[in-house]
């Protein structure tokens, strides 16, 4: 595998800085979107419970569009097909019916422990053999979406003999980076939501309930009533929160954007290893 490269391919392309934004504008819109919410939901009772899930439901679209971005350039990557960073023009409903397949399969194999527990066992909830086929289902899932990556069919994600095949091949590569991503998705996903919104509940929001209404502030000699300086305290709050988010997103597409080829070059090498075996 070149590690470099995965590293550094997505701002070689003329037009990476573009692909670049459009992806990171994917990925922010949820998070933004989110927060913005979450914080009124706080400070008022216009927005419930309803309303967020509503829009928690708005931001699973957009994600899936940026999975199916990820799709993309992981099909390009096996194909040796340059640029490996895709188009965004015209392309965001595609994009987003792969990320509609990539969840699919992931879903249709996640039930798979729960199906053969109730079906041999009558035990519709977890035991020890649903979550062991579920730890092992959850190993195998990189390569099963790198399996559809491959010609973008659904029902190439669900081939498990190539699947195990390309797997064992590198099962030391592919347990390293199994283990990074593992850390990454982690850290995305759950840590980095919850230390935004425990800023917001712990910093952001007690500052704001701090300034009293009936108080006027003094600037050049003007009084500025409470609710205009809370409001642009909001704002300016909203401002931050929302450059850190964006350098962190950043940060964290760029890694998604790099494990995915590196679990892309993984499977193509393993793929050219076995080209001669007649597998497949």
């Amino acid at each position: 595998m070149d590690v470099k490269r995965a590293f550094t391919y997505f701002f070689l392309d003329q037009e990476s800085l573009i692909k670049l934004a459009n992806f990171l504008k994917i990925v922010i819109i949820p998070t933004g979107l989110y927060l913005f919410f979450y914080i009124l939901k706080i400070r008022s009772t216009l927005i419930s419970d309803t309303a967020l899930n509503m829009i928690s439901s708005i931001s699973i679209f957009y994600l899936l569009i940026a999975l199916g971005y990820l799709i993309k350039t992981a099909h390009n990557e096996i194909s040796n097909k340059f640029p490996v960073l895709p188009i965004w023009e015209g392309n965001y409903a595609r994009y987003f019916m792969y990320g509609v397949c990539t969840l699919l399969a992931c879903l249709a194999y996640f039930s798979l422990p729960r199906l053969i527990s109730f079906y041999y066992f009558k035990n519709s909830g977890l035991d020890a053999i649903s979550i062991t086929f579920s730890i092992i289902i959850t190993l195998i899932i990189p390569f099963t979406i790198m399996s559809y990556a491959q010609e973008l069919e659904i029902f190439d994600a669900f081939r498990i003999k190539r699947v195990l095949i390309y797997g064992f091949k590198h099962i030391k590569s592919y347990f390293k980076l199994f283990v990074q991503i593992l850390i990454l998705v982690f850290l995305g996903v759950i840590i980095l939501p919850k230390l935004s919104l425990s800023i917001i509940n712990l910093f952001i929001l007690p500052s704001l309930n701090s300034i009293p209404l009936a108080k006027s502030f003094a600037l050049f000699d003007l009084a500025i009533p409470a609710v205009v300086v809370k409001i642009f305290l909001f704002l300016l709050l909203l401002l931050i929160s929302f450059l850190v988010t964006t350098i962190i997103m950043f940060i964290l597409s760029c890694l998604l954007l790099a494990y995915f080829n590196l679990f892309a070059q993984l499977y193509k090498q393993a793929k050219t290893d076995k080209s001669e075996s007649g597998y497949f």
